[in-house]
């Protein structure tokens, strides 16, 4: 019932079922581009959750082309712009790789980060799912700062959305001032 155009752009962040293998993931994602097209001006396209057992093999460079292919016809199709949501436990050469792939598929930028498989050192958390907020803050900030470098004169023509340990204003003020 929000008035159109929006004050402000709704996305909607996508992933696959758990109940769905990985060969199969982009059938999800697929179906909700589609259910959503009417309701939403873009996409996050969620293959970093450490809550969905496997996902971030999606992330790896066999398998990111062939998954993220589809996604993009449809997408293109539907004329709506959509974020790859990155996550922080990668290394630069893996995010460098990412990057390339997802921008080559068409991705208008990137969400920076999902919560951590890591980052567990003296916290008594459950081995499932991430962990986020403060302990994320100084690893979402290194993948920011490596995102900026590695886009170069790219970044200007891509959105980067910082998450991860943002707690204050004088937070997104750094961020921003970082690239984001």
């Amino acid at each position: 019932k929000l008035p159109n155009p929006r004050p402000s752009p709704i996305f909607a962040n996508i992933g696959k079922n758990a109940s769905t293998s990985l060969d199969n993931a982009h059938q999800d994602y697929l179906d909700l581009i589609t259910q959503f097209a009417a309701l939403v001006d873009g996409y996050v396209v969620n293959i970093s959750s450490p809550n969905t057992a496997g996902l971030r093999e999606l992330l790896k460079p066999a398998r990111l082309q062939e998954f993220l292919s589809p996604l993009a016809k449809r997408l293109g199709e539907v004329g709506r712009p959509w974020l790859l949501k990155i996550s922080p436990d990668i290394d630069d050469a893996e995010l460098e790789t990412v990057l390339q792939i997802s921008s080559a598929a068409g991705a208008g930028g990137w969400v920076l980060t999902n919560t951590s498989q890591g980052l567990r050192d003296g916290l008594r958390f459950p081995p499932e799912g991430g962990v986020s907020g403060m302990p994320l803050a100084e690893r979402s900030k290194a993948l920011l700062r490596s995102a900026v470098r590695l886009l170069g004169n790219e970044k200007h023509d891509r959105l980067l959305v910082s998450v991860g340990g943002i707690l204050t204003a004088q937070d997104v003020e750094e961020r921003l001032e970082m690239g984001a």
